[in-house]
């Protein structure tokens, strides 16, 4: 049976050796950093306040003129981007409106708040038309558009 010995230089670098196997895993668990296999960020959602207007306006023969409008008329939107439509009534009792190529619709009421989530997944302009007043005989047409780019 042989016998197993070491000198001191042999036990030195051994020792010296399992010191820096032990250092370098610390230092490494320090620097490891975990990788999310899913991260789910938090959408973003653009809010857009649109509000329901009125010009009026009156004719030499003493005529009331009156057209409905959205405000802003014309609103921009990014492809696939979430937003939050928060409608105002200001003017006009009530607006029954639709978002034409979609299937968002609504009621705007006069001194209410109307709030949509829409998000806009192919290009193009989306007329915001407000169904109580969309032809001249209604005080209208009341069209906005929704650019989509």
């Amino acid at each position: 049976m042989g016998f197993f010995s070491i000198n001191g230089k042999v036990f030195r670098k051994v020792l010296l050796a399992g010191l820096f196997v032990i250092a370098a895993a610390v230092w490494y668990s320090f620097q490891a950093k975990t990788i999310p296999v899913f991260q789910a960020e938090e959408e973003q959602i653009r809010e857009i306040t649109i509000v329901t207007n009125e010009i009026a306006a009156e004719t030499e023969d003493g005529k009331k003129l009156e057209v409905y409008r959205w405000d802003p008329g014309t609103i921009y939107v990014r492809k696939g981007e979430k937003v939050r439509l928060r409608f105002f009534g200001i003017k006009g009792e009530e607006h029954s409106f639709m978002i034409e190529g979609t299937d968002v619709q609504g009621t705007i009421k006069k001194g209410k708040e109307t709030v949509i989530t829409a998000r806009f997944d192919k290009k193009g302009i989306y007329p915001l038309i407000c169904i109580t007043h969309h032809d001249h005989e209604r005080q209208g047409p009341m069209v906005a558009y929704i650019v989509v780019d």
